[in-house]
Order: C-alpha cells, then structure tokens, then sequence
C-alpha cells in the first residue's frame, strides 16, 4: 500500500506519506489508531481514480515539520475543471461506545463472579440503550450483582431483572447439557465418540429492543458534531468532500444518507460542503470479499456545487490521472 500511495502522492506530500505511514505504527490508542488507518485506506481508494493526490494540501512546505502547522483537510484533488479538497474521519457514537463498554464490564463481574462460585450457567444480560456514565464505575461488590448471581445459584434456568441506577436489565440462565460429538480416525476411519461441555462460564450481553427514535437523534447529534469540529479546521469556501467510516456495526449506514438529506442538506451551515462519502473498507483480502468502497450524497444547497468532472469522478465514469 505505501509504495502504491509513494507513487501517486505529489512531490511535496512524499514526506508526509511517511509520516502519516510512522504515526500509524506507533498508535497505542485503538481510536486512533482507526482513524489514522482510515485516512491511509481511503488515499488508497482514491489514488486508484484519480492522481497525484496533495496530503495536508492547505500547509505551507514550511510549517510542514511544525509542532503545529495550520489546519487543512486531509487531501487535495486536481480535476480538469476544479480543485476539491477531501476530509476523512471516523463517525462515532459516544452513546454506543458506552454501551459497549459499560456491557463489556458487566459481562466480565457476572463471569468471574460464577467462575468463583463453580456454576456451569451460560447466561444472556440484555441492557437498554442508552445508559448512564455512571454504570461505568459498577465492580464486584455491587449488591445488585450479588442478589443476580444468588439467583442464578439458586436454580439451573430461569430469568429475572434487576435494577441498576434505575435502568432495567433482563436477564436469562440456563445449564448447559453434555454434547455428544464424533470423531472420525483419518487413518482407520473408526469413530469415537466424546461428550464435551461449553467452555465456561458463557456470559453474553445484547440490547433491548430499541427506540427508533431515540437512536435517530443520538445519531443526528453525532453526526452534527462530527461535521460541526471538521468546520473548524476548515472555514474556506471550495469544492469540499467530507469522507466517513462508520466507527460502529451497531451505527446503520442505510437509514443515515436519508438522515443526511432531511437535517442537514436543508440548512444554511451546511451549504459550504460538496457532498458527503460513506466509506466501507475492504475487511479480508480473500478473493470472495467485497472490496473498498465509497457511495457519496451529493448536497443540493451547496456554495460549492460539483462540477462535472467531480460528478464523473464520483460515480467512477472517468479516472484522471496526470
């Protein structure tokens, strides 16, 4: 990837590929870490239409070693008829980060605390959305967990919720049974029969059903400020692409481009961006995998509307290489 990138990179942005190449390596924070490697997988993608592409294109070559070197969107294009520079980021959810982590330490006390109590129980914790910050600081010694896993003692399957910080969380346990399995002797073909149990304990966690409308605007407010902190850094008027990698599976990419087009499109704060990209990278690089992709929502409102080469270079009609 690198030395694809090298060669479709202007002059003046080589070094800066470097950077960009070193900083991922020596990312320890896992945000960070996706952010960064986003922004190299969507270069990748777009050198592969259109050539040479200027990294960090608004900083002067001598602010480019600076500490702290102005602002300016991650790439620049050189179309036959216009300019465009690009934003990439990671959208994230703040309220499904939380979940994720405030399930993730659940899950983590109601196994230990039936490891140390010999119980063979799979069980299933199914929490709202969303919760509160304060869940995050639960631990061991929380009655709540103590009366669960008395419960869960108690009989070898059944189900039951509790309260904690005064959101319901339903709960399910059962005892697993000996599976039979066979296994063939490659040599002989002589089969041979074995009983095994689950590796255990087997806690999982899942959401309640959701409120569709409470996810809307937990979306929308993400959203908004993710496009609002891009603004800061980038308060020019041109041709501007703002690029996102959906930062969670739980974030539905389908319902957001609609999302897009009826609260943001319609106002006057978003009339400086182009359009806006949704990036799904390619996860394998097995031959039935789908590939890197990026499906764009042109703004109609725009100060900056596409031009037509932009318009053939997003739909992937032509390819401009120089």
């Amino acid at each position: 990837m690198f030395s694809y990138l090298e060669n479709r990179v202007t002059l003046r942005s080589e070094p800066i590929l470097n950077s960009k190449f070193k900083n991922l390596l020596r990312q320890k924070n896992q945000e960070q870490y996706e952010e960064h490697l986003t922004e190299i997988q969507v270069a990748f993608l777009l050198a592969g239409i259109v050539s040479p592409i200027s990294l960090e294109p608004l900083v002067p070559i001598e602010q480019l070693n600076s500490a702290n070197p102005i602002a300016s969107p991650d790439f620049g294009i050189r179309l036959p008829d216009d300019d465009v520079l690009v934003e990439v980021t990671v959208l994230r959810v703040n309220a499904i980060n939380l979940w994720d982590a405030i399930s993730a330490n659940l899950v983590k006390i109601v196994e230990n605390k039936i490891y140390q109590r010999n119980l063979t129980r799979i069980v299933k914790i199914r929490l709202p959305f969303p919760l509160p910050q304060d869940l995050i600081n639960l631990n061991s010694k929380s009655s709540e967990i103590a009366d669960l896993v008395d419960q869960i003692a108690a009989s070898e399957a059944s189900s039951t919720s509790i309260l904690i910080s005064g959101k319901t969380c339903l709960i399910n346990w059962t005892t697993p049974k000996f599976e039979m399995k066979q296994i063939t002797n490659s040599i002989d073909n002589s089969i041979t029969q074995i009983y095994t149990l689950p590796t255990l304990p087997i806690v999982s966690s899942e959401m309640l059903e959701l409120d569709q409308e409470d996810v809307k605007k937990i979306i929308l407010k993400s959203i908004r400020n993710t496009i609002d902190a891009k603004r800061k850094q980038f308060p020019f008027t041109a041709p501007y692409l703002l690029i996102l990698k959906l930062g969670h599976p739980l974030i539905i990419g389908e319902a957001i481009p609609q999302l897009i087009e009826d609260y943001f499109w319609p106002k006057q704060d978003y009339k400086r961006i182009t359009g806006i990209g949704f990036f799904k990278p390619q996860i394998t690089y097995l031959m039935s995998d789908s590939s890197a992709a990026c499906n764009f929502i042109l703004n109609p409102k725009s100060a900056c509307p596409p031009s037509t080469k932009l318009k053939a270079f997003l739909s992937g009609i032509e390819q401009f290489h120089t």
